[in-house]
């Protein structure tokens, strides 16, 4: 019986590998596919990201942001695509250009192609610092912090922060509470240093 019970295991494990590798495989595909634009190419990885054939990729949403620097020094937003698969999210209905789709769900805040981000803006702080980072509900909670919307990770693996909700003119409207996600997150450098960046609060409020 042990033995029949991990023959099993193995059966489904190298189903779900060979799953995860064909759904890789397409994206590959996809990303090297011979006169793409860039554009298309975004665009179809968010597609792939939301593709509910393969678990592993089967997000409720996706958004991908190209990031370029600036003349000034800063960072700026040049390029993105998104895609979603559920209501809740807002979205708007526009042509896929990399399938010509009529249609397709693309959250509200990957529609801006080209903007500038503050210096303290989470996408730079992202890119600047190669920092995963997880937003969570709001509001944050001053008595649980961030605990709650974040599964499957070790305490040392996951750090958790408030951060604001912060416009162009310094005005915060409320914390919001993140995960740093990575083995860094708790060492002790960063801990004696926390990260200071912020969420955009104009894009924050014209997505609730």
């Amino acid at each position: 019986m042990t033995g029949a019970l991990a023959s099993e295991e193995l059966v489904g494990d190298l189903e779900r590998s060979n799953r995860l590798l064909g759904a890789l495989s397409k994206m590959t595909t996809t990303i090297l596919r011979p006169g793409a634009s860039r554009q298309q190419v975004l665009e179809a990885v968010a597609q792939r990201l939301t593709d509910a054939s393969a678990p592993e990729f089967d997000f409720d949403f996706a958004t991908i942001t190209l990031l370029g620097e600036q003349p000034d020094g800063g960072l700026a937003v040049r390029g993105s695509a998104g895609a979603s698969t559920v209501e809740t999210i807002r979205y708007q209905a526009v042509a896929d250009g990399a399938t010509s789709r009529q249609g397709t769900r693309v959250p509200a805040w990957a529609l801006t192609q080209d903007r500038p981000l503050a210096s303290d803006d989470v996408l730079a702080y992202c890119a600047n610092h190669w920092q995963a980072v997880v937003v969570g509900p709001e509001p944050a909670d001053p008595e649980k912090g961030a605990a709650g919307f974040l599964e499957g990770y070790t305490p040392e693996q996951v750090r958790m922060l408030a951060v604001p909700v912060q416009r162009g003119d310094g005005e915060v409207l409320q914390d919001i509470p993140i995960a740093l996600v990575g083995p860094d997150s708790t060492a002790e450098a960063a801990v004696a240093a926390p990260p200071v960046f912020t969420l955009d609060a104009e894009i924050f409020v014209a997505n609730r």
